[in-house]
C-alpha cells in the first residue's frame, strides 16, 4: 500500500536486460550466441584477444614451438650442458602470475532498463584494491619456491606495513601502482628463484614463461642464465594450452582462496576487507594447496598436457 513501493514496482514491471549485459554474457555462452546470431537479433563483435588466442591454438604453431625446445635440449646435450638428452622432471619449471580479486572485480554488471527509462545497474561487490600473486611449479609436482604477492599502491617506494602483515615470512612482497607485476618485481622473483631452484653447472634448470612484459628484463634474464637457469618463452597468446600453471594449478589455488574469502565474509559481516586480511587468507590457501594429495598430481598432469614434460 506504500505509494513509493508501488511506483518502484510499476517502473520495473516492464524491465528489460540492458544491451551491455546481454552482449557480455552471450559472448561467454557460445550456444546462446549462436541462437542470437541465427535469429539476427543482435550483432556480437568478437574480441581481438579471442581471435589471437584462437590463432595461437593452431597445431602448426605448437609443433614449431616444441621443435625449438627439442633443438635447445639437443644443443645443450651436445655441448655437455645437459647430462641427459632431455632434462628430468625436477629440472623443469613454470612460473605465472594470477590476479587476487576476492570479490570478482571483472564480473558482469546487470543493467535494468525500466519502462520509465530509469537505468539501474546491479553488479558484484568489488574489492577496494587489487593484488597479484606469482608462483612456480615444477614438473614433478614440487611447490617449494616461496610465492610473491604484489599489492596496489600509489606509493611504491616503500612497502606499507599492511602489505606485509599476514604473509608467510618466506614470501616476497612488493607494490605497484596497478597491482600487477612489473620488471622490478621480476628482478626479485629471479633472485628468489635462483636461491631455491637448486640449479648447478652439472644439473641446470629450465624455466618456461609466457611473454608478459614484466618478464623481459635483461638484468633478470642475465642473472638467471649466469646461475644455470635457461629461460624459454612460450609462444604468444597460447598460455591456455601451453602453460602448465594455466592448466590446473592456478584455478585450483584460486578456488581455495575464494572459498576462504567467502567463509571470512560470512563470519565477519560488515568488516572492511583489507590487504592484511587478504594476505592471511592467501597464505592459508597456499598452505592448504601445497598440502593436498591431489596437488602434485594436478601439476604433473598440467606439464604433461602442455607437452613440456615429458616433451
Amino acid at each position: 500500500d506504500d505509494p513509493k513501493t508501488q511506483r518502484l514496482v510499476d517502473s520495473l514491471s516492464n524491465a528489460k536486460l540492458g544491451r551491455k549485459w546481454v552482449n557480455e554474457n552471450f559472448q561467454k555462452r557460445p550456444k546462446a550466441m549462436h541462437v542470437a546470431d541465427h535469429d539476427k537479433k543482435m550483432f556480437i563483435k568478437t574480441k581481438t584477444m579471442d581471435v589471437k588466442r584462437a590463432a595461437a591454438s593452431n597445431p602448426v604453431f605448437t609443433a614449431s614451438m616444441i621443435r625449438k625446445i627439442k633443438v635447445m635440449y639437443k644443443r645443450h646435450f651436445e655441448a655437455g650442458i645437459l647430462k641427459t638428452e632431455q632434462p628430468e622432471a625436477d629440472q623443469v619449471f613454470n612460473g605465472d602470475e594470477i590476479g587476487l580479486d576476492p570479490f570478482a572485480k571483472h564480473g558482469p554488471s546487470y543493467s535494468l532498463v525500466s519502462s520509465s527509462c530509469h537505468n539501474t545497474t546491479i553488479g558484484y561487490e568489488k574489492a577496494p584494491f587489487w593484488a597479484s600473486m606469482f608462483f612456480f611449479t615444477r614438473a614433478d609436482g614440487d611447490l617449494s619456491i616461496p610465492p610473491m604477492v604484489v599489492h596496489q599502491s600509489e606509493y611504491t617506494e616503500k612497502i606499507a606495513e599492511g602489505f606485509v602483515h599476514g604473509l608467510d615470512s618466506t614470501w616476497l612482497v612488493s607494490s605497484t601502482s596497478s597491482g600487477y607485476f612489473d620488471q622490478s618485481c621480476f628482478q626479485h622473483l629471479a633472485a628468489n628463484f635462483t636461491a631455491h631452484c637448486g640449479a648447478t653447472a652439472e644439473r641446470p634448470v629450465y624455466l618456461f614463461l609466457d611473454g608478459h612484459d614484466s618478464h623481459w628484463n635483461p638484468e633478470s634474464l642475465r642473472h638467471l642464465l649466469e646461475n644455470k637457469v635457461h629461460v624459454f618463452f612460450l609462444k604468444a597468446n597460447g598460455s591456455a594450452n601451453d602453460q602448465p600453471n594455466d592448466m590446473g594449478p592456478n584455478s585450483s589455488y584460486k578456488a581455495i582462496f575464494r572459498r576462504n574469502v567467502a567463509d571470512w565474509s560470512l563470519r565477519y559481516l560488515g568488516v572492511t576487507f583489507k590487504p592484511n586480511i587478504m594476505n592471511v587468507l592467501a597464505t592459508a590457501a597456499w598452505k592448504e594447496f601445497v598440502g593436498l594429495e591431489d596437488t602434485r598430481r594436478i601439476i604433473k598432469k598440467a606439464f604433461s598436457n602442455a607437452n613440456l614434460h615429458p616433451l
